[in-house]
């Protein structure tokens, strides 16, 4: 799994300053002893390589948690002014590491990281969170820990689930209750009085939860803690909602802007400079040579010159190189593109390998004149394309998708590395090209963000130097056979290649064509359908107002819990640190309930959804080029093998109810007396456990079409 690593800007520059004497200065008079502490932090953290890094500060704005409770860390001394003073210059080291920032009026930092390690959990990342206190063990989970700082910016402690029980004796996510009961004295969160430590973990350790001590509080024997819980129910949920992490912050997120590339060196210098840390510009300036961009890529090619690239430049190359992949019994190739949609994107160069430590690179911009250029450089490779050769690829879907785009149908069989990675371990995540190399071969390999973008020189692959390029490219080609290598004997030795080569090389090339067939859409059925909606939608808002007696924004949380549950008087199903909840279990608990009001909500969401969701983003999707929705299609990305979709998801278009039917009726096949067939296979892990397992109740159940879990509860 790829690793991020969530980092609370406030909390570990409160700690380095109060670790760190404060007479640490710079000539102009700046104190830097938290701004130095921090940047000591964040090269520790740095050292380690993770995959991505944010982080996040506090806003100066009062938080939600203010304006509930004003007395809200009202106990809290204020910061010395020589501590806020070097907040503005701790934001320009993260800067300086191209670090980015997440933060929001409203939310304190917490809330922020919260949000985005429970997002990158979704996204299958390993999440570690860098902060000097212990708010954040409550999100502590399987793919989720916490690293605080104990004592001064050196002495850490990494906190996953068993650590947690260790120290509090209760689960992670019971540590929210843990703080409802005995309060938070730093934050002045007020708790249940004369309830501690001690007795708040035995309370969840012998209910579990705080709703669940509500309800049999008449159990606890001791009198006088039965009744302080009674008389103090309101004061134990005021105190939950403000100790509870919010993971919903309105924020957005672009977790490849999180990215770690190399360290602009000769920016962090300027940094060390600015601030006077003579030890670290010591340290550090040695090797600002190594790791100035430039620098990277030219000590990269001098490894690379170790190995045998050539550069395609001439007629007697060109033909050379035919001779080569004609002769040889397998390649790899790779191609060098302008963009990422493989229908749009033109080709800027191809390179091939057929050994280890050796690989060309055709540059189709500049093909030798007697190829005439890019198209006939494609046509004088179409039989190599198309034989009965093996052609090996990383992520090889994509280059056959751009090549035939282009006109040549590249022909079996194939061998991509990225999913024979994935074969061999599902649940590492990490199948980068660049990553593998470096694992497998010991390879540094020049990367794309070092060449294009925005911290790079150049725009656009095809502006890259043709002598760098080659150089890039070839890496790719030769690496991709090296991995080949050893992966075509580490699938043999674990039994997986029968289903490598017979299950998941021909979904290639089943995927390639769906994804370059892509499907037409009826965008003026969609267009009618809007309009319909949104008819329907203001007749909804018309008979929620009428029910409500007055006009409010359906789509605010607080005003519609204002009509629900104290204009209306209906019941309060659940409550969240912010008041009463609206969400749908609630709505459909009301509607359960035969509240009008509810299952009009329910409709007027639903249909909300379903028009921002797919009827108005679908015909935003269509290709220029093609008229039509190509979706891609991940091998590589469930644990489970299971495929998914995305750009769009086309395997969450809805299928039930009324408007449902109607969207996927806007799918349309190509010709009109053809159809568009769907078909499932149903409980196809339980079919599969049943054949392996023999279980008879279970073959049973299946054969005689019952409801399977019925049968086997």
């Amino acid at each position: 799994m790829p690793k991020i690593i969530l980092i609370d800007g406030n909390s570990l520059a409160y700690r380095a300053f109060y670790a760190l004497p404060d007479t640490m200065k710079t000539t102009t008079g700046i104190t830097t002893n938290a701004i130095y502490g921090f940047t000591a932090m964040l090269l520790k953290v740095l050292d380690e390589k993770p995959d991505f890094v944010a982080i996040s500060f506090d806003r100066p704005e009062p938080t939600f948690r203010h304006k509930e409770y004003k007395e809200y860390k009202a106990t809290r001394q204020k910061a010395p002014p020589t501590l806020g003073e070097q907040f503005p210059y701790v934001k320009e080291v993260a800067e300086a590491f191209d670090i980015p920032i997440y933060e929001i009026a409203g939310y304190e930092a917490d809330d922020v990281i919260g949000t985005l390690a429970k997002e990158a959990e979704l996204q299958g990342y390993e999440v570690e969170i860098l902060t000097g206190d212990l708010d954040p063990l409550q999100l502590v989970n399987k793919n989720i820990k916490v690293l605080t700082t104990r004592k001064g910016i050196t002495d850490t402690m990494l906190y996953s689930e068993k650590e947690v029980e260790e120290r509090y004796g209760i689960k992670p996510e019971q540590l929210i209750d843990f703080k409802a009961l005995k309060g938070d004295s730093s934050d002045n969160i007020p708790g249940v009085p004369k309830v501690g430590d001690k007795t708040a973990t035995q309370l969840l350790q012998q209910y579990g939860t705080l709703d669940n001590i509500f309800k049999n509080v008449d159990k606890i024997t001791k009198k006088a803690l039965k009744e302080n819980i009674k008389n103090n129910v309101d004061l134990a949920e005021l105190s939950k909602r403000l100790a509870t992490i919010v993971t919903n912050v309105p924020i957005e997120i672009d977790f490849s802007k999180c990215e770690r590339g190399e360290i602009n060196w000769p920016k962090v210098l300027a940094m060390f400079e600015k601030f006077e840390f003579d030890r670290l510009v010591k340290k550090y300036s040695r090797g600002i040579e190594e790791y100035d961009t430039e620098a990277v890529i030219e000590k990269k090619r001098e490894e690379i010159s170790k190995l045998n690239f050539i550069c395609i430049k001439t007629d007697k190359q060109f033909n050379d190189l035919i001779e080569t992949l004609k002769q040889a019994k397998q390649f790899a190739f790779d191609l060098e593109t302008t963009g990422l949609d493989p229908i749009t994107a033109e080709i800027v160069g191809i390179s091939f390998s057929t050994e280890t430590k050796s690989a060309f690179y055709l540059p189709l911009r500049l093909a030798p004149s007697a190829v005439e250029g890019h198209e006939g450089a494609l046509e004088k490779l179409r039989a190599i394309f198309t034989s009965d050769k093996l052609k090996i690829g990383h992520n090889i879907k994509y280059d056959i998708e751009v090549l035939k785009s282009a006109g040549i149908e590249v022909a079996g069989p194939l061998f991509d590395t990225m999913v024979a990675a994935y074969l061999l371990d599902p649940t590492s995540g990490k199948y980068a090209l660049k990553k593998l190399g470096k694992q497998f071969l010991g390879r540094e390999m020049i990367k794309l963000v070092e060449l294009i973008g925005k911290e790079a020189e150049y725009d656009n692959f095809a502006d890259v130097p043709i002598d760098i390029a080659t150089d890039y490219a070839c890496s790719d080609a030769e690496v991709t056979f090296g991995l080949y290598e050893i992966f075509k004997l580490a699938l043999k030795a674990q039994k997986l290649d029968k289903l490598f080569y017979e299950v998941e090389m021909p979904l290639v090339e089943v995927l390639v064509e769906m994804e370059s067939n892509g499907i037409s859409i009826d965008t003026k059925l969609l267009a009618k359908m809007s309009k319909e909606i949104d008819a329907e939608l203001k007749d909804l808002e018309r008979n929620i107002f009428a029910i409500a007696g007055e006009v409010f924004n359906i789509n605010s949380p607080k005003q519609l819990a204002n009509i629900l549950f104290n204009k209306l008087q209906l019941p309060i199903i659940k409550r969240t640190k912010t008041g009463a909840s609206t969400n749908v279990e609630v709505l459909e608990e009301l509607a359960a309930q035969k509240f009008e009001i509810a299952e009009k909500l329910m409709d007027y969401r639903q249909l909300t959804k379903l028009k921002s969701t797919y009827v108005d983003v679908l015909p935003t999707l269509i290709n220029p080029k093609t008229g039509r929705i190509h979706t891609s299609f991940n091998q590589t990305i469930t644990a489970t093998g299971r495929l998914s979709s995305s750009n769009p998801n086309l395997q969450n278009i809805p299928a039930r109810g009324e408007w449902g039917k109607h969207i996927r009726a806007a799918f349309i096949p190509e010709k009109k007396d053809w159809v568009l067939l769907a078909a499932d296979y149903s409980q196809i892990e339980l079919r599969i456990l049943a054949h392996m397992s023999r279980d008879p109740q279970l073959i049973k159940a299946f054969k005689e079409e019952k409801d399977i879990h019925q049968a086997t509860a």
